[in-house]
């Protein structure tokens, strides 16, 4: 029997035969604990003690960047999940086998943030400010703006569409409940100049 490039998708028994497809559980489990042990953190972000304190101007712009913080950390750790998934079911691509840390993770999310377009990651990486950033993408084999922005693609096809999108209020990222609860500044307290 002579094996033929063109009919690798299928076996013997007829059935699909995908040879990309590598299951790597170590790795899986790795990044699951990498995100699990983020929660502590995210949920102290999303429920910061200032916002338990009676509200001001000030106190609810800086409640507001504390939750942000949050949102965008349980963010990264859905994406930081997403991998974890794809290396457990054996469909991880070949752009992301080289993901394992939660910085490499965070530099994929600010860079999306940004926009993905493809000048604007190439004055990224290009830029002085960001050669962290390049240092941490080039450890997982990310070395182009368009391997950059295969990354965040593939990433984003898996994460749930409900967690990135839905907590998008406005330019900030906020769930509506949260939004409420730091608008809660009672239109008759005035403030001091300082916004106290």
């Amino acid at each position: 029997m002579q094996l033929s490039l063109l009919n690798l998708s299928y076996n013997e028994d007829n059935s699909s035969l995908d040879i990309f497809n590598i299951r790597n559980l170590e790795k899986a489990e790795a990044l699951r604990k990498l995100a699990a042990s983020m929660q502590s953190t995210i949920d102290q972000k999303k429920n910061p003690a200032i916002g338990n304190q009676r509200a001001t101007k000030r106190r609810k712009t800086i409640a507001q960047g504390i939750i942000q913080e949050g949102i965008e950390l349980e963010i990264i750790q859905s994406w930081l999940f997403a991998i974890a998934q794809m290396w457990e079911t054996g469909n991880i691509p070949p752009i992301l086998r080289g993901i394992f840390r939660k910085s490499q993770v965070e530099v994929l999310f600010r860079i999306s943030q940004s926009g993905e377009i493809s000048q604007k990651v190439q004055e990224i990486l290009e830029g002085e400010y960001y050669q962290d950033w390049v240092k941490s993408l080039s450890r997982a084999g990310l070395n182009t703006s368009g391997e950059i922005i295969s990354a965040i693609t593939e990433i984003q096809q898996v994460v749930k569409p409900l967690l990135s999108a839905s907590l998008l209020v406005g330019k900030s990222l906020m769930s509506p409940n949260l939004l409420i609860k730091c608008l809660k500044l009672n239109p008759n307290e005035q403030g001091d100049k300082y916004g106290n």
